[in-house]
């Protein structure tokens, strides 16, 4: 994260800085843990090919839902309260779907 670190150093001043690092701080942690957790590399590398297809599976997935939402969104014989109403349903449904 230097990069993103050197454009706040360089290019923001404090309250954007403040701003960025709120929304930074879930990131950061997240790398920290994937990179300095020797024990989460080891367990992850013994998975490594199980994680490259269920990386496949949600590309294509995403992908997919991507789709889907400019499709609803792009529909002109609907309001775009209807439009959003409908996203928030079909969100809801997905993530029902991938909690199961």
């Amino acid at each position: 994260m230097g990069c993103i670190d050197d454009y706040s150093k360089h290019c923001l001043n404090s309250r954007e800085r403040k701003i960025l690092e709120d929304h930074l701080a879930g990131a950061r942690y997240t790398f920290r843990f994937l990179c300095d957790d020797p024990g989460f590399q080891s367990e992850y590398l013994l998975y490594k090919a199980c994680y490259r297809g269920v990386s496949k599976d949600w590309d294509a997935c995403a992908g997919r839902f991507v789709q889907l939402v400019r499709e609803e969104m792009s529909r002109k014989n609907a309001t775009e309260a209807s439009r959003l109403m409908e996203l928030c349903w079909l969100v809801s449904q997905n993530m029902n779907f991938i909690s199961i």
